[in-house]
């Protein structure tokens, strides 16, 4: 049976993150933090203005949607906490394992994605921020194009799901590069290149909700 302590300390831990000096973010998310620590400190660190950072990936339209009817920074930041906690697998032990693989993803974006956009602001960075490192990578050549294929074996309730364009249930996600913007586009939607297949918003969508452990906890914030 879950209890407040974990709760309780995860919230007095996130108290004092905020209290950290130089961790305001100045009304500005252009950071790319390339450490799990940090990356959590500088986003996590004003609660006006972190759901304009990495976590409008993984927030849910009815999250989004609370958390705009909020009117003071007292009742984002509580949000923040019942936002994590309905994510956690364990209350009591004090320690959120979605959180920190969360800002382990942001982090290892910021490091690995240096086209532009970059880091985690790129659309790789969002796909390996909801959806993990990929199972396999491989370059694909072909004669005027470079393009690198992701693919997980694995997304939450999704994996075996035959509508994700393979018999197995895999994932596989082209990126193809554009060498007049320096970067990468995801190939294979309707909308053409940059646009994400209507597989891949599947996926994603599927990622997100498995997430939530507990979908009845209810949040301490607004009225």
């Amino acid at each position: 049976m879950r209890t407040n302590t974990g709760r309780t300390l995860r919230a007095t831990a996130l108290a004092m993150l905020l209290a950290i000096p130089g961790m305001a973010l100045a009304g500005s998310l252009d950071e790319l933090p390339r450490e799990t620590l940090a990356a959590m400190k500088y986003f996590e660190s004003d609660p006006d203005l972190w759901a304009e950072g990495p976590v409008r990936y993984i927030l849910l339209d009815g999250e989004r949607e609370m958390l705009k009817d909020l009117e003071t920074r007292e009742e984002r930041a509580a949000f923040m906490q019942w936002f994590w906690d309905r994510r956690d697998t364990d209350l009591r032990d004090g320690v959120n394992e979605a959180r920190i693989g969360f800002y382990e993803r942001v982090a290892e974006a910021n490091r690995k994605y240096n086209d532009f956009p970059r880091g985690w602001k790129s659309t790789r960075g969002e796909i390996h921020i909801v959806l993990g490192r990929p199972d396999s990578v491989r370059p694909s050549m072909g004669a005027r194009t470079e393009a690198t294929v992701w693919t997980y074996y694995t997304v939450g309730p999704a994996a075996l799901n035959t509508s994700f364009g393979s018999v197995g249930g895999e994932v596989a996600i082209a990126f193809v590069k554009d060498h007049h913007r320096s970067r990468y586009q995801i190939y294979g939607g309707f909308g053409g290149p940059g646009t994400l297949p209507l597989y891949v918003r599947d996926a994603l969508a599927y990622s997100k909700l498995a997430a939530i452990v507990d979908p009845s906890l209810k949040g301490n914030f607004g009225g």
